[in-house]
């Protein structure tokens, strides 16, 4: 049901060869530490750029990674990327860390995943936040962050990229980071007929493609993938189904939901996900909120 923890995606939802391995003389992974921190000092002006220039050497060789080490693309729902927590920063170094996390989510999206932080967590500073490569490779010059129930990852330019992406949260009702996505799961089943729904929910269906919604349906359904990327500001929903839709409106795309033995026909789906030709978004609110998105 969700994605394998340990997988590592090979490609990036919205550049598909972006996660490929560069093989080769000018591959960052050949670089020495020496020559990758020197490329840290260069003139990068992003977020990302001026988080690597006010680390010390010492910090560097512990935070700062190659582009091609694996945990560039991993995801797991409690894990640490490397061993020094944000609390370990000072307090400069930590503030230039939350830039890069607002860099890329909306301000409410902050707003929900700092709560989130603090309900899980203690807060960011129990975080863990690795960087791999350098400026002198943009494509691979990317940040993790992880911790209790979050992997999130972006890139010096603020887009979300690199790999499979996670959140959870304990929180119950409208203070759930993922209240929103239930609530839209919620919509899109009621407005559902009666044998769209029993296309739906599995074992018995086999998922519903949502090229068979009728028009008035599917602006449900693509409120049901806003809610989802909601936190973040560089998941932007057009571009998430174009990498979906293809040429054909949403073909290939569909829903798949699953009702736990104790849920009755009329209550709404706890667990369910999208999955599209380039990407799967996995929903669990049972027992508590769980949600993982990866590209394919």
């Amino acid at each position: 049901m969700r994605p394998n923890p340990q997988r590592q995606a090979p490609r990036d939802w919205s550049r598909r060869d972006l996660g490929r391995a560069v093989v080769g003389a000018g591959s960052i992974a050949w670089l020495s530490a020496a020559t990758r921190a020197a490329q840290l000092e260069g003139s990068d002006e992003s977020p990302l750029g001026r988080f690597c220039r006010a680390l010390s050497a010492e910090q560097r060789r512990v935070i700062v990674l190659p582009g091609d080490d694996p945990r560039r693309t991993m995801v797991q729902n409690h894990w640490t990327v490397v061993p020094l927590p944000i609390a370990s920063l000072t307090a400069e170094q930590q503030e230039l860390a939350m830039d890069l996390i607002r860099q890329v989510c909306t301000a409410e999206g902050f707003a929900h995943l700092t709560r989130q932080r603090l309900d899980d967590a203690g807060g960011w500073k129990h975080d863990h936040l690795a960087v791999f490569g350098s400026p002198a490779d943009p494509k691979r010059f990317e940040w993790v962050l992880t911790g209790r129930h979050l992997t999130i990852r972006g890139s010096s330019t603020g887009a979300i990229t690199g790999g499979p992406l996670f959140f959870g949260h304990t929180a119950t009702g409208s203070a759930n980071i993922g209240h929103k996505a239930i609530e839209a799961a919620a919509t899109l089943l009621r407005a559902l007929d009666a044998d769209q729904q029993r296309q739906a929910v599995r074992p018995a269906g086999s998922g519903l493609s949502l090229a068979d919604l009728a028009m008035d349906q599917q602006p449900i359904a693509r409120q049901l993938l806003a809610s989802l990327s909601e936190p973040f500001r560089a998941f932007d929903v057009p571009a998430v189904e174009a990498c979906s839709r293809g040429s054909s409106g949403w073909s290939g795309v569909r829903w798949e939901a699953y009702r736990p033995g104790a849920d009755r026909d009329g209550d709404p789906p706890r667990i369910w996900r999208l999955l599209g030709p380039g990407f799967t978004w996995s929903f669990h609110a049972e027992p508590h909120v769980h949600c993982w998105f990866d590209s394919v």
